[in-house]
């Protein structure tokens, strides 16, 4: 399915309990949730919709992360940091390593990776709020 830029589309949640939250999501707006082996997949009228996935750090709290579309990713992280904004994690991004590092003060950038939904870069502003540019796979 093709999405406009801009559109959302994709959700990530990590948590500590991806089966009850499967469960909780699945009765609170009908998901599907099929466990993929340590994570599931949540479909709506058989179209994934989200990824529900262990928290990679286990005492932090539950997260939810958005995607939203682009159809040239080069050209959204242009304008990100002409926006004043940075791009944040990439396909290498030790989560643990990467926030120590923060608490530190340090920037830590990474180029953009690929995912079989797409290629995706995460970035920020100075105000912190988190926005991930993802574009998707042909096909």
């Amino acid at each position: 399915m093709a999405y406009s830029d801009g559109t959302p589309c994709w959700a990530q949640l990590l948590t500590r309990d991806a089966a009850a939250a499967g469960r909780f999501y699945t009765a609170l707006l009908g998901w599907d949730c099929r466990d993929q082996g340590g994570w599931a997949m949540a479909r709506l009228r058989e179209r994934p919709v989200a990824a529900i996935t262990p928290h990679p750090e286990a005492d932090d709290p539950a997260l939810w992360t958005v995607y939203l579309a682009t159809s040239d990713l080069g050209a959204a992280l242009t304008r990100v940091e002409a926006a004043g904004g940075w791009l944040l994690e990439g396909p290498l991004a030790d989560y643990a390593l990467v926030a120590e590092a923060r608490e530190l003060g340090a920037d830590v950038p990474v180029e953009p990776f690929d995912t079989p939904r797409g290629r995706v870069a995460v970035v920020t502003h100075a105000a912190g709020g988190g926005m991930v540019s993802l574009r998707q796979a042909p096909g």
